[in-house]
């Protein structure tokens, strides 16, 4: 079964739709089950190749079994309707009528609010700002309708809508939806925030080159007792990168490494490069608290085998004279 799934994944990515629906054929003459794999990577095959209709049979087919992870299904449609660009299916879809608060309506607003947050972060990409105006409209409006029916505003819908704004670039609508919708001390009903809250808020931040504050939100958290973890903490090591000319926010970040050292995990290659780049800036700027820093990733990173991957083809690439210009002077680490 795992073997079928890997390969009905690499046909996904190829949109290769014939070669997936035979190998799904072939899993249902050998009697193998079909699972939340089998059906992402259908439905990922099928928005490829911009068959909307069949992406939808296909979630539709998975709900009916019944199978395990259906955020994830969500997710893959949600991939789907905005790869091309169908928001009026999706919204028909909704059916805004009928059993206003039930749990269907709530996945189905979270599910496009998701699928309006993909399309801001490409749109902007791209530099489409008027593609970006008219996604957040569309997702202010359906808030707003989703509200006027009787809705509840579940912490997947609004941490999906948060998303939006994150991902439109607007930092200030941000702060009002986030300020606007949840409370640490719950009042009026509204959601407290958590990890997931902040994570979306500190990528916000980073993204648009704002690293003291995401540093701010990153202390905010924790002075609400909420638990960190790598990921999040890889968006604070990125705030303290991209702000080396400004020493305050770089010596806030590695302030704030050093005491969460216990959360650096070296998962990909960029990670890796973050973290170095950060400690070259900690050694010019601010050399303090460069032993500190370099003991911590010391204990925690060096020995994680994406780490030293990365290390060692900097050094490799530097004796053959073909050093890219942005690693230029990062292999200094393996001296240390």
């Amino acid at each position: 079964e795992i073997a079928f799934n890997v390969l009905l994944g690499v046909y996904a990515r190829a949109g290769r739709v014939e070669n997936a629906e035979a190998l799904r054929r072939e899993m249902e003459v050998l009697g193998l089950p079909l699972s939340v794999e089998t059906y992402a990577g259908l439905a990922s095959a099928y928005a490829r190749r911009g068959r909307l209709e069949d992406v939808v049979a296909v979630v539709e087919e998975a709900r009916r079994e019944r199978v395990e992870d259906e955020e994830r299904l969500d997710g893959v449609l949600a991939y789907a309707l905005a790869k091309v660009g169908a928001y009026d299916a999706l919204e028909r879809m909704l059916n805004l009528g009928g059993d206003h608060a039930g749990e269907e309506r709530q996945r189905d607003v979270a599910m496009l609010l998701y699928a309006y947050a993909k399309a801001a972060r490409t749109a902007r990409r791209e530099r489409q700002e008027k593609e970006v105006r008219k996604v957040r409209k569309r997702a202010d409006a359906l808030i707003d309708a989703a509200r006027g029916v009787g809705i509840e505003m579940t912490s997947r819908i609004l941490h999906n809508f948060l998303m939006v704004q994150t991902a439109a670039g607007d930092m200030d609508a941000a702060e009002l939806v986030l300020n606007e919708f949840f409370d640490p001390e719950r009042g009026n009903g509204r959601t407290p925030p958590d990890l997931f809250t902040f994570s979306i808020m500190i990528r916000g931040y980073v993204e648009n080159r704002l690293g003291g504050k995401a540093l701010q939100t990153y202390k905010m958290m924790q002075s609400l007792g909420i638990e960190s973890d790598s990921m999040v903490l890889s968006w604070a090591v990125k705030a303290g990168c991209q702000s080396p000319e400004r020493p305050e926010i770089l010596r806030a970040a590695v302030d704030l490494i050093i005491a969460e050292q216990k959360h650096i995990k070296v998962k990909y290659s960029s990670e890796a490069g973050d973290l170095l780049s950060l400690m070259r800036s900690c050694r010019s700027e601010c050399p303090d608290l460069f032993d500190d820093l370099k003991r911590a990733v010391n204990d925690t990173a060096r020995d994680s085998l994406i780490f030293r991957e990365y290390t060692s083809k900097l050094v490799a690439v530097k004796r053959g004279q073909r050093m890219h210009k942005s690693l230029r002077g990062i292999n200094w680490w393996s001296k240390l």
